[in-house]
């Protein structure tokens, strides 16, 4: 078997390196592009090439590919669009309805999970999919020591990471989640990273994504701490990564940027950027002028998946979450705010990977959100002990509690002197003051009885309040997201 897969590696190998001799060269963008208008570019290229079934093709011009359209869908969703919606509907049909009606007769584990991912990611359901569950398939797969695959993908680990990313993403949760992370914890090799299969050297684009499956499973420990290591003791000169076929390229960068998402590493700053160099600056460098994305400098092999991972690395959102939570569609109002909060890191979800919009929020959970969402100022929970502006605010919510409440600020006041009251649910009226503080208007509201009735008309005045807006009642997770990502450019 393991032969058979060695044989397997070499095969793909030439075949790329075959691609990369035979690509024409392109012009390149300038480098120094910011991110948004970047992946702007990727998103409208992609839009270029998108053919009358929905799907799209390996290149422009070419038949739709299963592959491909599962790629590009993701990358879409990680981009905050709805790749079920109209704006990608050529023909009647959409990513979601290609996926729905491929008939490629695919029965890998990985396809079952990358299918699963695209189509939750586009609004489907995958436990409806050519009359298939999905989900339910690929639970069927694992085998007593947690691992998932058939029998003959005995050994790849890289079935048991797409299988945890997949089953979060689809249910919250894996069968058995101790045994399948200690399985891969065992998968790991001496220098910290991960292969394609086991006894297999490691490499960037494995170990990326096992460390967002690790993620995903609750791990924070040295095993990731070891496999961020790799990491760097991977990147070129250059700030980026080698990959399968040897070389820098932009696949590799773009694993390895939603690896560090993952775990909270920024990959604009030291230790992944050396003199300005970095994975960041490195795919942004291989943007033509046409949008699309360049598998080398000046190499245009498989631009339409190139384009589709470089855009998934720029989005900052690792897997699961790249592909959308479960329970926020992505032609929901909704979405489109909590896309706003993501890319700031101010909302994360759930640990069951979803975003649970009807949920309320405490006041300390609240001043995190207003803090991340409307400040650029670092908020690092770790500083250590704080002097708290309020006696009774925990110590995690401490550094947002005294930011937001902080004089020059003063988005958020107490309940009375000396308490915040933080385990008590955020009302209407108080996100209603919130809102025109951080707004400038707040001073011109005049005093009345009850204290919020100025601040409530003053909102509803400015548009700011919501629909249902209830003064006492308490503020939903999904009102609240809204409501401050309105405040956003």
């Amino acid at each position: 078997m393991l032969r058979t897969r060695q044989s397997l590696r070499r095969i793909l190998t030439t075949a790329l390196i075959l691609l990369l001799i035979l690509a024409p060269a392109a012009q390149a963008v300038p480098a120094g592009d910011d991110v948004p208008a970047a992946a702007a570019r990727g998103v409208a290229y992609l839009r270029s090439v998108q053919n009358a079934d929905g799907g799209f093709p390996a290149q422009p011009g070419g038949k739709s590919d299963g592959l491909v359209t599962a790629w590009v869908t993701l990358a879409l969703r990680a981009q905050g669009e709805d790749p079920g919606g109209a704006a990608w509907t050529k023909g009647g049909n959409t990513p979601l309805t290609f996926l729905l009606n491929d008939k490629e007769p695919w029965e890998a584990t990985t396809d079952y999970a990358r299918i699963t991912l695209a189509v939750l990611a586009a609004g489907g359901n995958p436990h409806r999919v050519g009359g298939r569950d999905l989900p339910a398939l690929i639970a069927l797969r694992q085998r007593p020591d947690g691992s998932f695959g058939t029998e003959a993908e005995e050994g790849l680990i890289n079935a048991t990471v797409w299988s945890v990313l997949a089953l979060e993403a689809a249910a919250g949760t894996t069968p058995r989640a101790a045994a399948v992370r200690t399985w891969l914890l065992n998968q790991q090799n001496e220098d910290g990273g991960f292969a394609y299969a086991g006894g297999l050297p490691s490499d960037v684009d494995n170990t990326a994504a096992a460390i967002q499956a690790l993620v995903a499973l609750g791990e924070r420990g040295r095993p990731l701490g070891r496999a961020l290591a790799f990491l760097r003791r991977a990147r070129a000169e250059n700030g980026a990564w080698t990959g399968f076929a040897g070389g820098p390229n932009v696949a590799s960068a773009a694993w390895g940027l939603q690896a560090l998402a993952a775990s909270g590493e920024d990959p604009a700053a030291p230790p992944w950027t050396v003199n300005g160099a970095g994975p960041l600056a490195y795919v942004l460098s291989l943007q033509e002028k046409d949008g699309c994305f360049t598998y080398t400098p000046g190499v245009r092999s498989q631009p339409v998946w190139m384009t589709a991972q470089a855009l998934l690395g720029l989005s900052g959102l690792p897997f699961p979450v790249a592909a959308g939570f479960r329970d926020v569609p992505p032609g929901a109002p909704l979405a489109q705010a909590v896309h706003k909060l993501l890319k700031r890191r101010a909302v994360s979800g759930y640990s069951d990977f979803a975003f649970h919009p009807e949920d309320p929020l405490t006041r300390a959970q609240f001043a995190k959100l207003l803090v991340l969402s409307l400040s650029d100022e670092k908020v690092d929970p770790g500083a250590g002990p704080l002097p708290a502006a309020f006696a009774d605010v925990p110590a995690w919510a401490v550094p947002y509690v005294n930011a937001a409440a902080a004089r020059e600020r003063g988005w958020l006041q107490g309940v009375a002197p000396g308490r915040f009251a933080p385990d008590e649910p955020v009302t209407g009226a108080q996100v209603a003051a919130v809102l025109l503080r951080a707004t400038g208007r707040g001073s011109a509201v005049p005093v009345t009885n009850p204290w919020y009735a100025g601040y409530v008309a003053a909102a509803r005045d400015a548009g700011l309040l919501w629909d249902g807006f209830s003064p006492l009642a308490p503020a939903t997770r999904a009102q609240c997201v809204q409501a401050l990502a309105a405040l956003l450019p």
